[in-house]
């Protein structure tokens, strides 16, 4: 099977749908048409990216996406309050979305057999049921990449303006002029205090020694040189 039956975006209240080892290269139902969905299994298939409204299946208990095709996922993903187990392994992936480690219900990770060279500080390895992150082309202490901090001791008048949009400001951004628009889709968040930032940050990758090894640790911080003003934790 090629496509999904269009049919099935109108099953409203379905809570399981397993679509594996097919010749799926895109999951093009709309997500908001299974907002009861708790399990979908898609592994098995060239699927070379999942849709940005997949943050609309609220309800999703278990995604497996593995053996797929994958060389990114969204950002969209971690905001899927009750995604308890998340099946990434066998794919392309080389970087993840900081945000993953916030989401609040995961607790089963399978990371293994990808590309990352690094993972999020976000992810607290030791603290989920169960985590794999083998078969990863991991930086060595060899081999970190440099710590990056701005030169400047502040951000630029923009990059404060952008975060005080983002966070006060209810704004259509189809309004907006287009380098705006362009500008506000490369929103990040600090792995510190999970406020958003653009451009002006620090970033750091530290090994550590968990249960699974040791593990390279990519931050990305929001106030550089001032640390009373993130609130990391």
């Amino acid at each position: 099977m090629e496509d999904i039956p269009k049919c099935i975006g109108q099953l409203h209240c379905l809570v399981k749908l397993y679509l594996e080892y097919n010749k799926l290269k895109y999951f093009n139902i709309k997500c908001s048409s299974l907002g009861h969905l708790e399990i979908l299994v898609l592994n098995n298939n060239p699927i070379s990216s999942l849709p940005d409204e997949i943050r609309n299946m609220i309800h999703l208990h278990e995604l497996d996406v593995s053996s797929c095709d994958l060389h990114n996922i969204p950002k969209s993903i971690c905001y899927c309050p009750n995604l308890a187990t998340l099946n990434l392994s066998n794919n392309q992936l080389s970087v993840l979305p900081v945000e993953i480690g916030r989401l609040p219900s995961l607790k089963n990770l399978q990371l293994n057999n990808n590309k990352l060279q690094y993972i999020p500080s976000t992810l607290k390895v030791d603290k989920y049921d169960s985590i794999s992150v083998s078969g990863n082309p991991f930086l060595l202490e060899d081999s970190l990449i440099e710590v990056y901090t701005p030169n400047n001791l502040f951000p630029s008048l923009l990059e404060k303006a952008l975060r005080f949009v983002c966070n006060h400001g209810n704004y259509k951004i189809d309004i907006l002029p287009q380098t705006l628009q362009d500008i506000l889709t490369e929103i990040k968040t600090c792995t510190g205090c999970g406020q958003i930032f653009f451009t002006y940050h620090k970033s750091t990758i530290e090994l550590q020694q968990t249960t699974q090894g040791i593990i390279p640790f990519y931050s990305q911080i929001c106030s550089p040189h001032n640390t009373q003003m993130c609130n990391q934790t």
